[in-house]
């Protein structure tokens, strides 16, 4: 998925990830991890808040699990307005759930553009930070381990990179201490 610009910006391009992947399945493949930070704002024009919808209620549609830790993650108000019919602009919503928006599309989305390459995905820390003084931030850290099999299963392998986007679900105090979200 390439989300268009956002309004006034630039946006991160998930073709890296297909780069990284590339220069790491070349053999021997060598298992690797991903550690990524952005700015916890969403600031997507209208094309990219119908994109993230849909997306988001077909993968919640495809794994159950996935969609009952997310319903949990999000709220029922924030899960309603992510999933349901009405259209929404996700830069309307307030910085804890627009950051929890992110916290759940990126891992996904690393995991759609790599699960039928023979990459399994896991996401290791999933975590919010930033006060009303500082800049919301968002933070992965993503393993990638080499499984030449995951390529002849690759709906299981993104169905199974889905479901362990939020166990590590976070947040990081202002205190430095780190509260677990689920």
């Amino acid at each position: 998925m390439i989300l268009p610009p956002p309004k006034g910006g630039n946006y991160h391009d998930p073709r890296q990830i297909d780069k990284l992947c590339h220069i790491h399945e070349k053999p021997p493949q060598l298992n690797w991890t991903l550690f990524l930070t952005l700015h916890g704002e969403i600031a997507w024009n209208g094309a990219a808040n119908l994109y993230t919808k849909r997306f988001l209620c077909e993968n919640l549609n495809r794994e159950p699990s996935f969609a009952t830790e997310c319903e949990a993650f999000f709220g029922p108000e924030l899960y309603e307005k992510a999933i349901g019919q009405d259209e929404f602009d996700f830069c309307d919503l307030d910085r804890t759930d627009q950051e929890k928006i992110l916290m759940v599309m990126v891992p996904k989305i690393i995991a759609g553009r790599v699960h039928n390459r023979g990459w399994r995905v896991r996401t290791v820390r999933n975590l919010r930070y930033g006060d009303a003084h500082h800049a919301g931030m968002v933070t992965w850290i993503v393993k990638f381990t080499w499984d030449e099999d995951a390529i002849s299963a690759p709906d299981a392998t993104y169905r199974e990179a889905l479901r362990n986007i939020l166990s590590s679900a976070g947040a990081v105090a202002n205190d430095g201490k780190l509260l677990k979200l689920r």
